[in-house]
């Protein structure tokens, strides 16, 4: 196939081009600055040597660049993953992130349609499903009361996405992502900026009292399951939404405590009060989704650590990054 994917010097982008090694892909990247650009640097080395790569600096919000690569290349399948990230973030610059999220979606996604794509697969998110105390989560749920201003972009997207399914042949996957952990992770997650901290000798911060909860999901396991689902599109509705959780949300005291075992280090912790964005819990059922794509073997929390954690001894990310700075 040939393939189209936005944000390859991001976390999942840099994986899902090597999950699709093989075919020929154009990756898409404007190496925004919102976390240390080295990491991003040490992404596309990774995946730069690739057959049937091809690197292209260019931002999805400008569609001038994207028609010229749409006419380049008739792309089979189009994975959007290129965003501004960051729920706290959105609440310090939300015209930021509400405009990059939104434009370049509707860039591509219009793209895809004018230029005959069959499939385009989404980044959309957990958070969209807001403040629920209760899981699991299922995409039948009203997610009309987003808690931060990234949640909404993510659910403009899907509303996007659902109006212009019916206006053309291209098929939409929206994918809901539950923090997604693994080598080579976002270094604002809270995962890699404990890790990164602590190995630094600082003080780690913790939202709240350590109760909340998230599904830590394997990044192999969500290129996994976006290829099934690639695979299995063409029986698709024309729009359809799906998690992509590992289905056992762990609290944040325990993802410390497992840090502290594999680093073997005593993280110094300071606690503030948690903002009005940060959700209680993420929880996902993928019931739905293993009913599209038959059923799948989700990572452990404890194992999906584990490789990043490998990864993080192995390049030892703070010797060279700057630690993430809310």
């Amino acid at each position: 196939m040939n393939i189209l994917i936005s944000g390859v010097a991001g976390f999942i982008g840099m994986h899902m081009v090597k999950a699709y090694e093989g075919h020929t892909i154009v990756g898409v990247d404007n190496l925004n600055p919102y976390y240390d650009l080295k990491l991003k640097e040490k992404r596309l080395e990774v995946i730069k040597t690739q057959p049937d790569f091809t690197f292209i600096k260019a931002d999805v919000c400008d569609e001038a660049s994207m028609e010229n690569i749409f006419n380049s290349m008739s792309f089979d399948v189009v994975i959007h993953l290129a965003a501004q990230a960051g729920v706290r973030y959105s609440k310090k610059y939300p015209l930021e992130v509400f405009q990059s999220n939104t434009q370049g979606f509707m860039v591509i996604a219009t793209l895809a349609q004018r230029f005959h794509v069959k499939t385009m697969v989404y980044a959309s998110s957990s958070s969209v499903y807001g403040h629920l105390s209760e899981g699991p989560f299922q995409e039948t749920m009203k997610v009309d009361q987003p808690s931060s201003v990234y949640a909404l972009s993510k659910r403009v997207n899907e509303l996007c996405a659902q109006t212009l399914s019916h206006q053309g042949m291209t098929k939409f996957i929206g994918c809901r992502f539950f923090s997604v952990i693994g080598p080579y992770g976002r270094p604002d997650m809270a995962y890699f900026k404990f890790s990164h901290l602590a190995s630094l000798n600082q003080p780690i911060t913790i939202y709240g009292d350590g109760s909340m909860k998230r599904d830590f999901t394997s990044v192999f396991d969500v290129c996994a399951m976006i290829q099934r689902l690639v695979e299995q599109s063409p029986s698709f509705e024309p729009h359809t939404i799906v998690n992509l959780g590992a289905t056992h949300p762990v609290s944040v005291a325990h993802l410390i405590e497992q840090l502290e075992s594999f680093l073997q280090m005593k993280m110094t912790k300071q606690y503030e009060e948690a903002s009005s964005i940060e959700v209680p819990l993420t929880h996902a059922d993928v019931s739905y989704c293993t009913s599209l794509i038959g059923e799948i073997t989700l990572t452990p929390f404890e194992e999906s650590l584990a490789s990043f954690i490998t990864w993080f001894k192995e390049d030892k990310p703070y010797a060279y990054l700057d630690p993430f700075i809310d």
